[in-house]
């Protein structure tokens, strides 16, 4: 997770360096919802095609407990926990629980 924040510094710091005021804005909302966020779910993740599995309405399935997601799991796909999701994926789970 930490890592995930040193990213998002340095973009902030490259953004208020263009003075890209709205980006900068992003930067920091993403720095502070990862400082307040313990997101300890797992999720199906498909590597090889990057997606994850979804309920039919679209939301990302998101399992508390590890063995249940183990128990659906299959073809290409992984059990992984959010912070060992690519940072596109975190931002959509990010996304989903903010709406």
């Amino acid at each position: 997770m930490e890592n995930k924040i040193t990213f998002w510094r340095e973009c902030l710091r490259k953004a208020l360096q263009r003075n890209d005021l709205k980006y900068a804005m992003y930067c920091d909302e993403q720095i502070n919802k990862l400082k307040n966020l313990e997101i300890k779910d797992y999720v199906l993740y498909d590597k090889a095609n990057n997606s994850l599995v979804k309920f039919k309405s679209g939301d990302i399935v998101l399992y508390g407990d590890k063995n249940e997601a183990i128990e659906d799991c299959y073809g290409n796909e992984e059990v992984l926990q959010f912070q060992n999701l690519p940072m596109d994926k975190q931002k959509e789970i990010i996304n989903q629980l903010n709406k």
